[in-house]
């Protein structure tokens, strides 16, 4: 490509040029970054960098240094990819020709000009001033504690600001060097995570790494489980530590952060930058990655000598301290970050030493055999513990101790969560009225429940065509001819809810109430769809089920396509019916792991029939890694939920699990409500190359504020196969919610929404929080002691947990507690319009308590009568008319005063024609605020519109 003179004008009608070039002097390449024109130096010329690592940055930075290139160069490039890409120099004498005036101008042109420039040039200096450069404030007038705690400021004063945070972007195609750098690292901590696992290095060696003190051994073991998005985050704050430590390392002195890398740590990243571009083969791989781990090792193992910010990890961790806006991260966002570094950091302690005695076993190898060499190296937990006692815990009490980076990174993950855990998060949700807003979302009580409604709506019309009762071209509405709906419990099997029998305290593998022998009703209708496919002559033909069928399924491919995705359209529904209808909403990964039948590693399935309502049970909480105990939660569904889910059970998945079996020649069924396929070949979740497998991980935590902040990585820990992931999740409510609210929502928004409902209208089940506003981990645990229990000897907890338990209380908490959740979802249920059919809201002879929405409810009319009893009716009634002269007839004036009065019922008895229509017309007239809901014989409306 032909590229023009350095000494020409700028290229006009392509991006415009930049002056932050970088000229070689002895050709004419051009780049934008000094490492790059440095890997050009040394390539292209010899060029011998003579600025070595270490040693006094101060003085450095003072001296004379003679470098073969020029900065400040205005450049262009033709365009961002291909060979169009390369920067190229322009305007080199473009300085000297731009003074000259324009002919022609006027004297308020060229001062208007002028004036422009000036001001352009004033607002580039106040950008400069105010964004470039990093200024530490008064601490008095602008007070950040956690700014002032980790020094960020003051660490990195009067360096430029854009230039660090551009450190911490991704890696760029020219940067060749630091890809392969990190290409190597990403597999050392994905090797060092597989490590970490019981089954390799033992629990010995867990606990041990897993030590905040020198001398306090931790409750639980090193755990290596993350989520994969977890993991990736994870690994990508190591990326941007790279990423900084890469190119801050070839920035002049005065222009970096003043870390200072010790002998060894300098002379270990030459070693790791020189293996990495050696070659591409195995063993030059494998020596590369060996040099990567020490290198990583190396910034962690560092005896702070004066303060914490001469080490590269913490300062590095100062730079992406920087956000995008030029200000400060804020602390919620970068304790993520702490956490990251400590796990990450002690994946690779273990991953180390495993491979340190790899090696000490393979030179004694030489001399002896592998057994007695095994036996004569150091053990690995001698090895893991030296590390973690010299660089790895809070610096102990011994006079000898020294600070490290990772006692100071400790510290302040600690002080950080304490900081966000006693700090109020800025409110979120605002209501108008009865509408709730949430950022963008904003709806009102009755458009939720109008939706929910829809959505059961929609589940029906899915659910018959499913069980071939209406033809896949007849939609979702379940409407017989004459247009009136569908009655699908009387086309379906019926489900005896009376009488269902659910044995809670099975745990016999694959049980559940499908299974029980009791319920015969489940057996008449086995391969019930079967029947309706065989019987019905369209939906054989359409299934290939008349004559003969070659190849490998006796389906027909395109029929079982179209009913698999009307099977995903209904799982759709049921899961956001079951997740906003259950009450309270649980997070996503709790509801993705529901299972139907009882399984040998989970134990007692999650949905359970009880006391004629289908509940289902979650036993797991963001916190369980951390603490080792779930929080038992039941969740019960309204009778329009419980029976679909039922049919969905007990009739569809079978259908279709027997297709998908046959079809593929397979027998495996899965246990999960939610499972990506609902029949397996062989053991799901097999380990692919890279991967970690649950099986690969051991017991513990980081401490209560890691696990928190592993973004709720609640999924069951006992699965062997892949559920619904919570981004998926989030796509099904993100579509359906603005389809049906008009309002786009996930999973954590809808979670923010829900309790606001809850705190405004039914916040009464459990009574109130603390005054303090904080609780223990157990208190909804902690019952009154019952004085019967007391005299047993025992407490009213211990009684419930121990003495005498019921047959359906199956192991997941106390019956009181479980009666608590089924009133919340029952009230919930109340609210939203669903339920009517569940029995336990009236009891004979007894009214029933007003809800605090009901009484919210009721004071809204009383205003609305209130205002109606001050409007002068006759006024009223001359304006909604136009009428001057419009009066009252008959007996219109005593039913409208007892209308405003709020008698009910009221019977009004007047001839056809007489005005009887006035009398729901004129209170809506004047309280627009309220809704007017008229029933009419259908013949007689229909007689009055051709009328």
């Amino acid at each position: 490509m032909q590229y023009p003179p350095p000494t020409g004008p700028p290229v006009a009608h392509i991006a415009a040029p930049i002056t932050d070039g970088i000229r070689c002097n002895q050709c004419p390449y051009v780049c934008r970054r000094v490492q790059t024109i440095q890997d050009h130096c040394r390539k292209a010329h010899g060029w011998v960098n003579s600025h070595k690592r270490g040693g006094d940055m101060r003085k450095k930075a003072r001296e004379e240094r003679e470098v073969p290139w020029t900065t400040g160069i205005t450049c262009q490039r033709f365009c961002v990819s291909r060979s169009g890409k390369r920067w190229f120099e322009v305007g080199r004498e473009g300085a000297a020709a731009g003074s000259t005036q324009p002919a022609g101008e006027s004297p308020a042109e060229r001062a208007a000009s002028s004036i422009q420039q000036l001001r352009l040039s004033q607002a580039e200096r106040v950008k400069a001033s105010h964004d470039e450069l990093i200024r530490v404030t008064s601490e008095r007038l602008e007070p950040n504690p956690w700014l002032h705690r980790v020094g960020w400021a003051v660490h990195l004063q009067g360096l430029n600001l854009s230039q660090l945070r551009a450190t911490t972007g991704p890696i760029q195609e020219d940067e060749g060097v630091l890809d392969a750098m990190w290409s190597t690292l990403n597999t050392v901590l994905d090797q060092a995570r597989g490590t970490c696992s019981p089954n390799t290095v033992g629990h010995a060696v867990l606990f041990e790494v897993q030590r905040k003190e020198a001398d306090v051994k931790p409750v639980r073991p090193f755990d290596n489980r993350l989520e994969d998005d977890t993991w990736a985050r994870y690994k990508d704050v190591w990326r941007v530590l790279l990423c900084v430590w890469h190119r801050t390392q070839e920035m002049d002195d005065e222009k970096r952060p003043p870390y200072r890398l010790t002998v060894e740590q300098g002379e270990l990243w030459d070693r790791f930058e020189e293996a990495v571009g050696t070659g591409t083969s195995i063993t030059t791989q494998d020596k590369a990655e060996r040099a990567g781990l020490d290198m990583l090792v190396g910034m962690l193992d560092h005896q702070l000598k004066r303060g914490h910010y001469e080490n590269a990890l913490v300062s590095a961790l100062a730079v992406m301290g920087i956000n995008e806006e030029g200000g400060w991260v804020d602390i919620k966002d970068f304790t993520t970050k702490f956490s990251a570094v400590i796990k990450v950091a002690r994946m690779l302690v273990v991953h180390q030493a495993v491979v340190e005695q790899r090696d000490e076993v393979a030179t004694l190898e030489m001399e002896m055999g592998r057994e007695e060499a095994e036996d004569r190296v150091v053990s690995l937990f001698q090895r893991v513990r030296a590390k973690v006692q010299r660089f790895m815990t809070r610096t102990s009490g011994d006079k000898e101790a020294e600070p490290t980076p990772m006692d100071w990174i400790i510290e302040t993950r600690t002080y950080g969560m304490h900081i966000q855990y006693n700090t109020a998060v800025a409110g979120v949700i605002d209501w108008v009225g009865e509408r709730v807003s949430y950022r963008r979302a904003r709806f009102t009580i009755g458009q939720l429940s109008d939706a929910l409604h829809e959505l059961v709506r929609e589940s029906r019309g899915l659910l018959a065509e499913l069980t071939m009762l209406v033809a896949p071209d007849e939609g979702f509405g379940v409407l017989r001819p004459d247009g009136h709906e569908m009655d699908l419990a009387a086309q379906l099997p019926p489900i005896p809810w009376s009488s269902i029998e659910d044995d809670h305290s099975e745990t016999k593998v694959g049980y559940s109430f499908l299974s029980d022998d009791r319920n015969e009703w489940v057996g008449k209708a086995d391969g019930w769809v079967f029947r309706r496919l065989t019987d019905c002559a369209e939906a054989r033909r359409r299934w290939g089920l008349e004559g003969s069928r070659g190849g490998a399924s006796p389906f027909d491919e395109r029929a079982v396509r179209d009913y698999g995705h009307t099977f995903e359209q209904l799982r759709e529904r049921l899961w956001m019916l079951l997740h906003m209808l259950g009450g309270q909403p649980g997070r996503a990964t709790e509801i993705g792991g529901l299972r139907m039948v009882n399984t040998a590693n989970g134990g007692v399935r999650n949905i359970f029939s009880h006391d004629k309502m289908m509940c289902f049970v979650t036993a797991y909480h963001k916190g369980y890694r951390t603490t080792g105990q779930a929080k038992v939660v039941h969740r019960y569904l309204p009778r329009e939920v419980g029976e679909l889910l039922v049919w969905y059970m007990w009739l569809v998945l079978p259908f279709w699990q027997e297709v998908q079996g046959i079809s593929r020649q397979v027998g495996r069924y899965s246990a999960f409500l939610w499972a990506d396929e609902t029949v397996q070949g062989d053991v799901a979740g097999a380990d692919k190359p890279g991967t970690v497998t649950v099986e690969e991980a051991g017991e513990g935590a980081d401490g209560a504020s890691t696990a928190d902040e592993e973004a709720a990585t609640g999924e069951w820990t006992w699965r062997d196969e892949r559920v619904w992931t919570t981004d998926k999740a989030r796509r099904i409510m993100q579509r359906h919610s603005t389809r049906l609210l008009g309002s786009r929502l996930n999973v954590s928004m809808w979670r923010h929404v829900a309790i606001a409902i809850a705190n405004r209208y039914l916040n009464e089940a459990f009574g109130r929080q603390a005054e303090d506003g904080l609780a223990d981990e157990n208190d909804d645990d902690e019952l009154e002691d019952s004085p019967w229990d007391l005299q047993a000897g025992h407490g009213t907890r211990l009684a419930g947990m121990i003495y005498a338990r019921e047959l359906m209380q199956f192991g997941s908490g106390l019956a009181a507690k479980r009666q608590k959740f089924r009133k919340v979802s029952r009230q919930w249920h109340r609210f939203l319009g669903f339920g009517a059919e569940d029995s336990g809201y009236m009891v004979a002879g007894r009214k029933r308590k007003m809800e605090a929405h009901d009484n919210l409810r009721l004071q809204a009319r009383a205003r609305r009568f209130e205002k109606l009893r001050l409007v002068n009716m006759a006024g009223q009634l001359r304006q909604m008319t136009g009428d001057d002269k419009a009066e009252f007839r008959g007996n219109q004036k005593e039913v409208l005063k007892a209308i405003v009065d709020g008698h009910s019922p009221i019977l009004q008895i007047m001839g056809t024609g007489g005005g009887k229509s006035l009398s729901f017309m004129l209170p809506a007239y004047c309280s627009p605020d309220g809704v007017t809901v008229v029933v009419t014989p259908l013949v007689a409306l229909r007689t009055d519109m051709h009328a």
